[in-house]
């Protein structure tokens, strides 16, 4: 299945609002409080831009798995 860049957005943005209400219900002042919020949000970035960087490259590619369809017809990890 392949997932929409627009849609993926969406949901990391939707991820990173329910972080930053968590934070904000738990006594931080936002969603960059503290480093555990800094280091989620440093992941999501790093995903976001690996899930660009393999949509262009593979058109078969498959953000839920991480895997696109190779020459051979089996699945491989995106580098």
């Amino acid at each position: 299945m392949r997932v929409s860049l627009s849609i993926v957005g969406g949901l990391i943005g939707f991820a990173l609002l329910a972080l930053q209400a968590v934070s904000a219900a738990h006594g931080g002042s936002g969603i960059n409080s503290g480093v555990y919020n800094s280091s989620m949000m440093a992941v999501l970035r790093d995903r976001q831009e690996k899930i660009k960087y393999c949509a262009r490259l593979y058109p078969s590619f498959d953000s839920g798995s991480m895997t696109y369809v190779g020459r051979d017809s089996r699945p491989h990890r995106c580098p």
